[in-house]
Order: structure tokens, then C-alpha cells, then sequence
């Protein structure tokens, strides 16, 4: 186990085979179609991306939302709990939320780890 943990979400849109080889831990993302609701991970366990781009084309919209505080610091907390820094890397697409959500999580993770810091 490494000194820290790098940790992205899904809209990195690495391929799991990637994540798992490089140890870079993936938080999922959600999205909805037709009304229902999919996590997207780096496996496409829910939905793969044939099938997502396939009801795109067919006419479906499909909305996505920002990882909110508390899954950050749900997907945070036992990663710092068990002594590792976090390095996480978000990319924003067109607009900061993602920046501005997961700056949240330092604020209420940390001061629980006295050995443990957050980077972004």
C-alpha cells in the first residue's frame, strides 16, 4: 500500500482495466435516462457505452449531476482512516461544481485524521 491514494471520479472516463492498474481509485458518477437513474463506473456494470450511445442517437436525453459533499466524503473517509493521503483529481468539464463540492470534503475529512491530508 502506498503512502496516498490517487482518487478521480468517472468523468475521467478511465477504463477500469487502467484504474486497477494504476490504483486509481474511481468514485461513480450518475446519470438518468427515460426517468431512471444509472451509476456510471469505470466498469459500465449499469449501463456500457454501446448501449448509452446507441439511446442517445435514438432520441433520449440523459442528465447528469455533481458527486455531492457527502458521497465525497462517504468514498473519502475510510481511505484516510486507514492512513493514507488523498490526491484527488477532478475535471471539470464546463463548469467549477466539482471543484467547489469536493473542496467540501477537506474541510470535514482532515481534521478527523491527524495523519491524513487531502490535495486537489
Amino acid at each position: 500500500m502506498s503512502d496516498f491514494a490517487i482518487v478521480t471520479d468517472t468523468a475521467a472516463e478511465l477504463l477500469e482495466e487502467l484504474s486497477v492498474k494504476l490504483d486509481i481509485h474511481m468514485i461513480p458518477m450518475e446519470f438518468t435516462m427515460s426517468g431512471v437513474s444509472y451509476q456510471h463506473d469505470a466498469g459500465y456494470r449499469q449501463m456500457d457505452a454501446k448501449t448509452f450511445y446507441r439511446r442517445l442517437r435514438d432520441g433520449e436525453m440523459a442528465t447528469t449531476s455533481a458527486i455531492n459533499p457527502g458521497q465525497y466524503v462517504e468514498y473519502l473517509t475510510p481511505i484516510l482512516a486507514g492512513g493514507q493521503d488523498v490526491l484527488l483529481l477532478v475535471f471539470p468539464p464546463a463548469c467549477p461544481a466539482p471543484i467547489k463540492i469536493a473542496s467540501w470534503p477537506q474541510k470535514s475529512c482532515v481534521p478527523s485524521f491527524q495523519t491524513g491530508s487531502y490535495m486537489w
